[in-house]
């Protein structure tokens, strides 16, 4: 559209642009349009001038405004508190995970923003309860909201995984997702896992090259040895990190890399629900009847994989 152009052309044009419009409406258009005049060519100058600036012009622009601009910011709680962030000021702060954050941490954040959103799990345990969990207790009910209903873990998973850690675990509905004859797997390895890496090699292969395939660990070491392996067999897209970096991330298969570490429950809740699909634990079994996995056991969910020596 050319603003130049007599009413009558521009109403002609629009007609074509929008032929169910009444007459009136697009008088509106037209009015409204000329109204925005000014304000439209300062756009489109600014945009050819941002155009024609040089890498260096637009670095510094970014500099300039990233202090004033309201620009999402995504990083992890230690990221956020260890970086010149922390001396920010934010109009809304959401907090993913909330049930790790310390009162202390707490108290930072709180003061950083105007608004601030805290999603996590209140687990109901009777002594060392979160920080969450006791602020969810003294909040006035308008201030809260309990949700029961889970968007991630297949209905078929959950309902075998959540009632071991949950009184009254989320809802899930029945959305569509592929179909398994298992969902939750226990390959016992006696020995090191690095002499097993085959093992994990040979059941990716026999999943749907579609699904996405996370390995958790719980160290650092253990997932260096991960990311050394040979994956070029492979056609998965495949995500490797400790759990501390697994807040907030996802994926259809997760690999649970248990090689003696031992578990608190909040990494239990937070490792078995990654995963949409299927939960593969891959470990010396003896090592975690008596942990607090042992309630997995109990009522023999697992399909038990042993390990094969030739």
């Amino acid at each position: 559209l050319n603003l130049d152009d007599s009413d009558i052309e521009l109403k002609e044009k629009l007609q074509k642009i929008f032929p169910k419009t009444s007459p009136a409406r697009l008088d509106l258009l037209i009015y409204r349009l000329r109204k925005s005049l000014s304000s439209l060519k300062l756009r489109e100058s600014l945009q050819q001038n941002y155009n024609q600036l040089s890498e260096q012009a637009i670095a510094q622009l970014a500099q300039f405004s990233q202090h004033t601009a309201k620009i999402t910011i995504i990083v992890t709680k230690d990221k956020l508190l260890a970086t010149d962030l922390k001396f920010r000021q934010f109009d809304l702060i959401l907090v993913e995970d909330a049930q790790i954050i310390s009162q202390e941490d707490f108290s930072i954040i709180a003061s950083m923003t105007d608004k601030l959103i805290l999603l996590g799990e209140t687990l109901g345990e009777t002594i060392d309860k979160s920080f969450f969990t006791k602020l969810h207790q003294q909040l006035s009910p308008a201030y809260r909201v309990d949700l029961l209903a889970n968007f991630r873990v297949n209905y078929n998973l959950a309902h075998i995984v959540f009632p071991h850690f949950y009184h009254c675990y989320p809802y899930s509905p029945l959305l569509k997702y592929t179909e398994f004859e298992f969902r939750l797997i226990w390959f016992d390895i006696r020995t090191n896992l690095v002499d097993s890496f085959d093992l994990l090699i040979n059941f990716c292969q026999e999943l749907d090259s579609s699904l996405a395939i996370g390995i958790l660990t719980f160290s650092e070491s253990t997932k260096q040895l991960l990311i050394n392996q040979d994956y070029s067999l492979l056609l998965h897209k495949i995500t490797i990190n400790t759990i501390d970096n697994w807040i907030g991330q996802e994926c259809d298969v997760m690999l649970i890399i248990l090689n003696g570490a031992q578990i608190t429950k909040s990494q239990f809740r937070l490792a078995f629900s990654r995963a949409r699909e299927i939960i593969a634990c891959f470990g010396d079994i003896n090592q975690y009847k008596n942990s607090n996995l042992k309630s997995l056991f109990t009522k023999n969910i697992f399909q038990i994989r042993r390990e094969t020596k030739l």
